[in-house]
């Protein structure tokens, strides 16, 4: 079974020579000597490619389903890179290449090596802040970035190999994530070709300048080449070099020793990511005897441990990589001996997995005295390379203990007399405790030291996030403007990573470096919109095609406001009315499923006055944004007297200075007594009501006419509609469809009464009363009186059975009966509450496709409304012929900020199919051969299932096909019967583990069908 790769830490490349920079000692003091309390995958994670473990689609599918997409955005800050993991999860939800090309370009702009990170990161960042952990599981965030960036690589979106000169430099082709950089002249050297030094070169390359990147060694990467191999794959490095080479230009000088006094005088500014490259050494006897880990991690290859027992001191990250490397070189024994104990040891949970999983033997509280060599081997003839690190060595060994009262910390052990003892048996040492810089460290002006050799050790994101930093530095130095403000890490020396010069520190997130390894800066050049998506709405021209739809985001001047500054083009303001009682039930909205909502409220509990003065504040703040109004009338009978109510309210919103007014013409989830709830079903009224608002409106407002999807056909209601509109040819009207679709929730009573039963706490019964047990109470007085009940429950019964209404002219509340509307504590029911509601979200999606559909050929504007909760479904709405798109509840579950995803995903799938504007996707579904295919000319030649026996997880539930064409093997792996599938695809679409497909069937397979 293949494990999840190691979240590990490490540090930067060396000008001479990389290193491992874990050093055991600061880094402990960093975690306290705690372990890690983040959940890790392992087992059953995926299969494996080039020694990286994978994620399977269904698995990939299932973790990014499990983002709440948080507000707050936990992960994103905290993560060294600031890579939003939530956001880059939303674009790769929906699967398709193109999703995982934005998603990966959301990572890269973050984090150049974010493939490699996606490997090797701890759990301590994004995955330790991830609220589901406080739920059940965080989300694998790692194995979900890395996945996404793989995905993107193999699908060639991201650039293939570099361009070598005769020199052997190398850059890249380019890439499609990214706009194309030009020079400006400017020229920086950077030394160590480490996760430090690669994201200082990205951030440099995208803002114009040429980078040289010098390293001593042959392969570029750094600490990322010391990593085992069966964790990190050769290609993973190799992809993200590629892509950092595609950036701008950059030449990799690898073989090369740098000096950056020498450098200075030809380059305008030098970087120093050098990294902690000289291992340390324990001070014992013999210790020139021992392998460092440097040494051994670099080239595994060159020290023979088959069949060999190995010993280790060191009990980090590192320590378990060299113990993990020589299982897998086939060692017979791998024993690790540490100061702490096995709790204390500062590792991940994986790593205390590897520890398990290879039978690592571990010696806590041992100190390791002295080394000496042997001289004979294990069966008493001579043995072992000297040169190689292999002999026969012993080693003298004592017990240490912690000083009573302190923290662990290698000066707080002191050895315990009477406890050394000899291990004769050993053929190998490896000391890995740890690294230290050897480059010094001077003041000279233009030279920026950055990274492990400033910061101490750290993590590869971290080497990566201040590498980003000292490129602002570096390019605020150039330019001579003002520097950003960093505060250094540990480690530092109290050396400033700022020459005098300083530094403008504006990437394009446009925040200011909050210390040396967090960083916010973005690629420049980052294409999230590759096609424009900017809309017309009846000639006015708009940022794109989506609007909020009148509902709760968009009640009031702050909701708007909010969503403007988040992105949106405009947005309907929630319906109002003009000198009207309006009733909002309590808890109006419910959750049917996660993606599908109901409510029954219809409209917004502001009066028509505030709303004009909201608008007429909105445009004049946000000239630039589409802000629309919607309103209605009465629908009594009294055609004189409700007509005037519409023109009336019609002119206010004009004069306030509306965009445009929407009126509404149904509501799914209201009843009045009078045909308020089913105008738009009615072609005659339809026809009237809009008759009245089109005589009184300004030419110059357009106004939209909103229906609804349950009506049996559309097309009598549309015909009306246009028969009105052809009498004022010179004013701008559409229609808006299909709206909330009328339903029917159940809502629980008992759940609130049953908080108190069961001690939870007591229950608002809406009218200042508290039920507590058998008793009530008015606030804080004494139980309430029998008489004091029945004059309560009178008033309520009279209050509601008033002026309070749903829409104006009702009567009555929706559902009728006051003993309804007023759940005192007398009333019982023998079943749940039934609520008439208006239907949203994923549900209705289908409902307004065909609506959409069915009047996408009849020459109407339409502005599309119901259902929709991604970018696909906005497009499929806009390529069916809606010219805005109207959203509500992906708002309400997701936030305004959704509104980047929106854009970004239309406009990568615009790209995907060739669209160069919104105008040529609109309506593109409705020409020929049409929208929808009818029964009959749907291809009738039989599909079969087959399975992907990899992905299979054996759970039988194929065989619950209706056919019964499904069986089980002797692996419980399914088969499928030619004779009896008759190509459903149902147990694809729902096979847990996406191991079921649909084939074309062969010749053979077609004659054993009979459906007769």
């Amino acid at each position: 079974m293949l494990v999840w790769p190691e979240m590990r830490r490490h540090g930067q490349s060396a000008v001479r020579g990389d290193s491992r920079t874990i050093n055991m000692q600061k880094r402990h003091s960093k975690r306290s000597g705690k372990k890690s309390d983040a959940i890790t995958t392992r087992g059953a994670v995926g299969v494996s490619t080039g020694g990286t473990a994978t994620l399977t689609d269904a698995r990939l599918k299932a973790e990014i389903e499990r983002c709440e997409y948080c507000a707050e955005k936990p992960c994103r800050e905290a993560c060294p890179c600031d890579c939003s993991p939530a956001d880059f999860m939303m674009a790769a939800r929906n699967g398709a290449l193109r999703d995982f090309k934005r998603a990966a370009a959301l990572i890269l702009g973050n984090n150049p090596l974010g493939g490699v990170c996606g490997i090797v990161c701890p759990d301590r960042f994004c995955m330790k802040a991830c609220v589901r952990a406080g739920i059940d599981r965080p989300v694998n965030i790692p194995a979900v970035q890395a996945a996404i960036v793989r995905r993107a690589h193999a699908a060639g979106t991201l650039p293939g190999q570099g361009r070598r000169d005769n020199e052997g430099a190398v850059s890249g082709p380019g890439n499609s994530l990214f706009a194309g950089s030009t020079s400006g002249g400017k020229k920086v050297a950077i030394i160590g070709a480490g996760p430090a030094g690669l994201g200082a070169a990205a951030v440099l390359a995208r803002l114009g300048y040429a980078v040289d990147v010098f390293d001593s060694r042959k392969k570029p990467g750094g600490m990322t080449n010391l990593i085992p191999r069966s964790r990190l794959a050769d290609k993973a490095v190799r992809d993200d070099l590629k892509f950092i080479g595609s950036l701008g230009h950059i030449n990799l000088r690898t073989n090369r020793v740098a000096d950056a006094g020498l450098l200075r005088g030809r380059y305008d500014a030098v970087v120093v990511a050098a990294g902690l490259d000289s291992p340390l050494r324990p001070a014992i006897r013999g210790q020139e005897l021992a392998v460092a880990w440097t040494d051994y991690l670099g080239e595994p290859d060159r020290f023979n441990v088959k069949n060999k027992r190995v010993g280790i001191i060191g009990g980090g990250a590192v320590a378990v990589d060299c113990a993990v490397t020589a299982c897998e070189h086939g060692a017979a024994h791998v024993e690790l001996f540490a100061l702490e104990r096995l709790g204390e040891m500062p590792l991940t949970a994986v790593e205390f997995g590897d520890l398990l999983k290879h039978g690592i033997h571990v010696s806590g509280r041992t100190s390791v005295v002295s080394i000496s060599a042997r001289g004979r081997g294990h069966g008493g003839s001579r043995a072992g390379n000297p040169r190689s690190g292999i002999r026969p060595l012993s080693l003298r060994l004592c017990k240490v203990a912690l000083k009573k009262g302190m923290k662990f910390h290698p000066r707080n052990m002191t050895p315990l007399p009477g406890t050394g003892q000899t291990w004769r048996d050993v053929d190998c040492v490896i000391v890995a405790i740890g690294s230290r810089g050897s480059t010094p460290v001077e003041k000279l002006e233009g030279v920026f030291y950055v990274g492990d050799l400033v910061n101490g050790p750290t993590t590869v994101v971290e080497a990566v996030a201040a590498g980003k930093n000292a490129a602002l530095s570096v390019d605020s130095f150039i330019r001579g403007t003002s520097a950003p403000t960093i505060s250094l890490g540990k480690g530092s020396g109290g050396v400033s990573l700022l020459p005098p010069a300083g530094g403008r520190g504006q990437g394009e997130g446009g925040n200011l470096p909050e210390k040396a390894t967090k960083s916010r800066v973005v690629l420049a050049g980052r294409r999230m919109l590759p096609v424009p998506i900017d809309a017309d709405f009846f000639g006015r021209k708009i940022p794109s095609p989506f609007l909020l739809s009148a509902a709760p985001p968009s009640d009031g001047y702050d909701q708007m406001r909010k969503a403007y500054e988040a992105g949106w083009a405009g947005g309907v303001m929630k319906t109002a009315f003009d000198n009207l009682p309006i009733h909002i039930p309590s808890e109006y909205m419910f959750a049917l499923t996660p993606s599908t909502y109901g409510n029954c409220d219809n409209v917004s509990g502001h009066s028509l006055d505030r709303v004009c003065r909201e608008v007429d504040r909105l445009v004049k703040e946000f000239p630039d944004r589409l802000t629309i109004a919607s309103t209605g009338g009465p629908v009594s009978g009294n055609d004189d007297a409700d007509m005037r109510v519409w023109q009336s309210n019609t002119k206010k919103l004009e004069s306030a200075g509306a965009m445009g007014i929407e009126y509404s013409l149904s509501c799914p989830q209201g009843g009045d007594g009078t045909k308020g709830d089913i105008v738009s079903q009615d072609p005659e009224l339809t026809a009237k009501i809009i008759g009245w608002v089109m005589e009184a409106s300004n030419s110059d407002v357009p106004s939209l006419f909103k229906l609804t999807a349950a009506v049996t056909s559309i097309f009598p209601i549309i015909a009306a509609i246009k028969e009105v509109f052809a009498r004022y040819p010179h004013k701008k009207a559409g229609v808006t469809l299909a709206n909330t679709f009328p339903a029917l929730a159940f809502r629980n009573p008992s759940r609130e009464r049953g908080r108190a039963a069961d001690g939870r706490g007591s229950r608002d019964t809406g009218h200042g009363t508290r039920r507590h047990g058998d008793a009530e109470t008015r606030g804080h007085g004494a139980p309430e009186t029998a008489d004091q009940r029945r004059d309560r429950q009178k008033a309520a019964r009279d209050a509601v059975g008033g002026s309070s209404s749903c829409r104006p002219g009702s009567s009555q509340f929706a559902l009728g009966s006051s003993d309804f509307r007023v759940p005192t504590s007398d009333f019982h029911l023998s079943w749940e509450r039934g609520v008439v509601v208006g239907m949203s979200g994923e549900g209705v999606l289908p409902i307004s496709f065909l609506t959409l559909a069915n009047v996408s050929r009849l020459g109407v504007v339409v502005s599309g409304n119901g259902g929709v909760m991604d970018y696909k479904g906005a497009a499929d709405f806009l390529a069916l012929g809606a010219r805005t798109v109207q959203f509500c509840t992906i708002v309400m579950k997701y936030g305004y900020g959704i509104i980047e995803e929106l854009c970004s995903g239309l406009s990568w799938l615009m790209e995907e199919r060739g669209f160069r504007s919104v105008d040529e996707l609109v309506g593109c579904a409705s020409r020929a051969p049409g929208p929808i295919v009818p029964f009959m000319e749907l291809p009738s030649l039989k599909k079969i299932s087959a399975v992907d026996e990899k992905l299979c997880v054996h759970c039988g539930n194929c065989t619950r096909c209706p056919y019964m064409a499904i069986s089980l093997d002797r692996e419980k792996t399914p088969e499928t019967d030619p004779a009896k599938c008759i190509g459903c695809s149902i147990c694809a679409q729902k096979c847990v583990a996406g191991a079921l497909y649909m084939r074309d069937r062969t010749i053979d397979e077609i004659a054993l069908l009979s459906e007769s």
